[in-house]
Formats: C-alpha cells, sequence, structure tokens
C-alpha cells in the first residue's frame, strides 16, 4: 500500500478506557489511556503493517487548542484493528481533564491531516461515581467556579480546593491545615475520642506571633459562654452534665477546682520611674509612682517588684502596660535583701533598708513598715531570697 492510500485511511474507535490517576497519587495508578482502532482505506478495505499514528488531545470539539499530543512512530495494525496506551511516549496530565469540561481525540496517519470527526473522550459507567467527588462548594461558593475539586495535591493524602485556592489538606502524616472558616449551625464541631491515653484534640498554630485557638461569639453580653467544660458522668445513659470550667460572653471566668502555677504571688499593674528590676523593693511617692525603697524603715513601702506573678491585675489587650510594673502585694517572691541590720533567718520580719531597692531585718515593729517574712537566710553581705511578702 503507497503512501498515498494510506492518507485516505480513516480510524474508527473501537473502545476508550481512561485510566488516569490524579496528580500527586501513587505510582500504582497509570495515567495512561487504553484506545483500540479500526483503519482502512476510504474504501473499507482492513490496512496491515506498521504505521506512524498522532494522537492530540483537544479542548474542543472542531477548533481550540491542543491540550497534549504524541507519536507512536511504528502502531502495528492487523487486518485493520490496532491498540496502543495513550500516554506512553509524552505523558499524560491529569489536569487536562480536571480543567476541561470536554477533552476530544483528534487522530492523523503518516504525518497526514486530522481525521474527521474528532472523538470525545467520556468516562466508563462506574467512574461516574467519582462525579460525587469531583466538586467542593465552599460556604456561600460559587457553583460556576472553574476550578473546585477534592483530590490529591502533591505530597498531600487530600486537598479540597475551591476557585483555583487551596482550603483544607491532610498531609500523608494526618496533619490537617484549614485556610479559611468552618461555619456550622448548632454544634460545629464534635469529636469523640476513646482509650490510647491521647487527648481529643490538638490545636496550634506555625505562626509564633498569632493566636493558637480563637473563639468568638456575635453578640454582647449573651448567655452562652466561650468555653464550656463540662463533666457527664452517666453518658450515654444520661446527658446530665455537672460545669466543670467555663469562660461566659462576658470574660468572667469560674472553675470547680484550683489554680495552679509555678509562680507564687499576686501582683498588680502600676505607674513606675524607669530602671526598675525584679526582686527590688518598692515604696509608692506623693505622685503615686512606685519607685525603689530608700531608707530604714520606709511606711511608704508597698510591695516588691514581681519577678513572675501568678495572678496579674490591670493588665489586659486595652490597657496601655507602657511605664507600669508588676507589684508584689501578696505571696512568695524573690527580693532583693541585705544583712546590714544582721543575719537575716527564716521566719525574720523584714523592712526597708538605707541600700537602694534592698530588705533589711527588722530589729523592731514599726507599724506600716513591714514587708514580709523571710522563708530563706542571707549570713551577711547581699543577695537575692524569697519572701512571703505580708505587709504590716
Amino acid at each position: 500500500m503507497n503512501r498515498r492510500s494510506v492518507r485516505r485511511a480513516f480510524a474508527v474507535a473501537v473502545g476508550i478506557l481512561v485510566v488516569v490517576g490524579l496528580a500527586g497519587s501513587t505510582g500504582n495508578v497509570p495515567h495512561l489511556i487504553n484506545y483500540q482502532g479500526r483503519l482502512s482505506e476510504s474504501g473499507g478495505n482492513p490496512l496491515t503493517g506498521a504505521y506512524s499514528i498522532t494522537f492530540t488531545l483537544f479542548d474542543d470539539e472542531t477548533g481550540g487548542s491542543p491540550l497534549w499530543t504524541e507519536t507512536q512512530l511504528s502502531v502495528s495494525v492487523s487486518n485493520g484493528l490496532f491498540s496502543v496506551l495513550l500516554g506512553s511516549v509524552t505523558a499524560l496530565s491529569a489536569s487536562i481533564f480536571e480543567d476541561n469540561a470536554q477533552v476530544h481525540l483528534g487522530v492523523s496517519i503518516n504525518g497526514g491531516s486530522e481525521m474527521s470527526p474528532r472523538q470525545r473522550i467520556v468516562s466508563v459507567a462506574y467512574a461516574l461515581v467519582a462525579g460525587a467527588a469531583t466538586d467542593c462548594w465552599s460556604f456561600g461558593g460559587n457553583a460556576g467556579a472553574s476550578d473546585n475539586r477534592i483530590g490529591t495535591l502533591g505530597s498531600q493524602a487530600l486537598s479540597i480546593i475551591t476557585d483555583g485556592e487551596e482550603r483544607i489538606s491532610i498531609a500523608q502524616h494526618g496533619e490537617v491545615e484549614c485556610y479559611g472558616s468552618f461555619l456550622a449551625q448548632g454544634i460545629g464541631s464534635s469529636v469523640l475520642a476513646e482509650g490510647y491515653s491521647y487527648s481529643v484534640a490538638f490545636i496550634g498554630n506555625k505562626e509564633p506571633d498569632d493566636d493558637g485557638l480563637w473563639l468568638t461569639s456575635w453578640g454582647t453580653g449573651g448567655d452562652g459562654d466561650f468555653i464550656a467544660c463540662r463533666d457527664m458522668p452517666d453518658y450515654p445513659n444520661s446527658l446530665n452534665t455537672s460545669m466543670k470550667f467555663r469562660v461566659d460572653s462576658n470574660g468572667n471566668v469560674r472553675a470547680d477546682g484550683t489554680f495552679e502555677s509555678p509562680a507564687a504571688d499576686f501582683a498588680e499593674l502600676l505607674p513606675a520611674e524607669d530602671g526598675l528590676e525584679p526582686g527590688d523593693v518598692l515604696v509608692v511617692g506623693q505622685d503615686g509612682i512606685l519607685a525603689r525603697s530608700s531608707e530604714p524603715y520606709q511606711k511608704a513601702v508597698v510591695g516588691v517588684h514581681s519577678t513572675r506573678p501568678a495572678f496579674l491585675g490591670g493588665g489586659g489587650d486595652d490597657v496601655d502596660q507602657t511605664g507600669k510594673v508588676p507589684l508584689a502585694i501578696s505571696g512568695i517572691v524573690p527580693v532583693k535583701a541585705t544583712a546590714v541590720n544582721g543575719s537575716i533567718t527564716p521566719g525574720d520580719l523584714l523592712t526597708t533598708s538605707d541600700l537602694s531597692g534592698h530588705a533589711m531585718l527588722a530589729d523592731r515593729a514599726v507599724i506600716g513598715t513591714v514587708l514580709g517574712k523571710a522563708l530563706e537566710p542571707l549570713d551577711e553581705g547581699t543577695g537575692v531570697i524569697r519572701v512571703l511578702v505580708m505587709l504590716q
């Protein structure tokens, strides 16, 4: 058969089977299309031999732009029939089928013109089930968006994409990342775990300056709580609960238990002069500004510059803390001390001294000058000791 007669031949698709894995899927899913066809002369006589066949995918039935093409140089044709795997020469990308509503196949023989008509690639019957996982609509999103889908993406086990942007991803090791908001009615989400001695949930933020958990309540001063922790001992036989911890919508905190902290004092943020340090014994001046103590038995003594308060009053996101320091008014605090008035033993009363910001042994009781009781000794010189602050 000469070249001229071959150019008059045409191919008729016998069957098309699409076996294309999503981008990033495992190597067990081949990115190939099994294509079978029949090649004959224009008069209908089947051909036999080896032929160069070019396959091209288009986004339109007649015109459009080529999406992919490959030429298989030596296709074996027997009595007109041949079978090839599209994608075996030039790799197929799953995005061709994800990004285009219609894909049509064009075929040409031995470098000749494209045969007509092009053949539309369609799914096999059970592949229609995959349509349930093809589209992913965001809350209030666009049903007509061009790129809404669920599938694997890169190294992710699962990705949900809306309007061309990844919204939720689940890594192969199970980590979940969300780039948006979850909105729901009633209980927005419910997680129940049993056994294995693990926490039910972990919530974190990879950005060090951002919040790890942000709870929002629409409205002001309502009855709903930001946080409600309840004991449900009779579940599932009874839904009766016992409130253990709550933060209500006004910011009030209630707990049926004990607050524990490695810190051990109660402090208030108050205006202070510059340069004060943790452990300084402080007095209040006539202008209400805190300063270091500077003489023995000062009646203006008010506490100690806290090192690490367990409770801090006078703070908050809406409070300007510029020029303020935490004043420990009760509890156990590291305090600068001097043995200038005699060695200090645990249980001794302490007062201010003439060494700036330092406490000393109170060898006489002067009402209004006692800072607290020593909990550690100081035999000589100066140092920092723990003191139970209790103004007297």
